[in-house]
């Protein structure tokens, strides 16, 4: 890659909502493309069990739930889940670990919390390193589902 990360921050800020879409379409791609709602769950060496789930599906949006549950009982599972908008080419986190309040800047509606603008920068930056380190990882997916696409 020709720029590193930091320049692209510089330069647009949406890079991490166009990279994740990027890379979820690219790992996830048959998941994405059926018209079925099925999950496919791998097991990373050293890691733990990681489930991708299709929740919604809307003409322009797809929503799905990313979760890993790691060997070691001390860490709790990593739960998130993601909004594609297939018409922006985007990803974005809707909601991280059970909490649901991640709006954007313009849907503040006057609560004045610059944490909430903070927390879904963040956890839009986790999602990044996660399919990141899923995409080197290379572990095959299994489907979890009997259903065939249709």
């Amino acid at each position: 890659m020709s720029h590193t990360i930091a320049t692209l921050r510089a330069k647009d800020p949406m890079w991490v909502y166009e990279r994740n879409y990027a890379l979820l379409v690219g790992m996830f791609a048959k998941l994405i493309e059926q018209n079925v709602d099925e999950a496919v769950t791998f097991n990373i060496p050293g890691r733990g069990e990681t489930r991708v789930q299709v929740v919604e599906r809307c003409r322009y949006t797809l929503t799905m739930v990313l979760a890993e549950a790691y060997s070691a009982d001390v860490v709790p599972e990593m739960s998130m889940r993601v909004r594609l908008y297939h018409d922006a080419s985007l990803v974005e986190v809707i909601a991280y670990q059970g909490f649901t309040d991640m709006l954007p800047k313009h849907m503040d509606l006057g609560r004045g919390n610059p944490q909430n603008h903070q927390e879904k920068q963040q956890a839009n930056l986790l999602l990044h390193d996660w399919l990141v380190s899923l995409q080197k990882s290379q572990v095959p997916m299994q489907s979890t589902s009997d259903c065939s696409t249709q």
